[in-house]
């Protein structure tokens, strides 16, 4: 399967559930932006700050063009 579009990745330092090193194989092979939030565990990083402050600078790189 070929993705042909921008990915990121969004991994939080504290994730109990899925080491960093396999979200950064993911990344990898995806050949995606990996984004490590720090403090956040598994799931919900749209809850915290630096998820949230993430998100927002994705989406306005994509809405800019770049």
């Amino acid at each position: 399967m070929s993705v042909n579009c921008p990915v990121v990745i969004l991994h939080g330092s504290r994730d109990d559930v899925i080491p960093q090193d396999m979200g950064r194989e993911l990344g990898a092979a995806a050949k995606a932006q990996m984004v490590l939030l720090e403090g956040s565990g598994h799931g919900s990083n749209l809850e915290t700050a630096n998820g949230r402050a993430a998100v927002e600078s994705i989406l306005a790189r994509v809405e800019g063009g770049q």
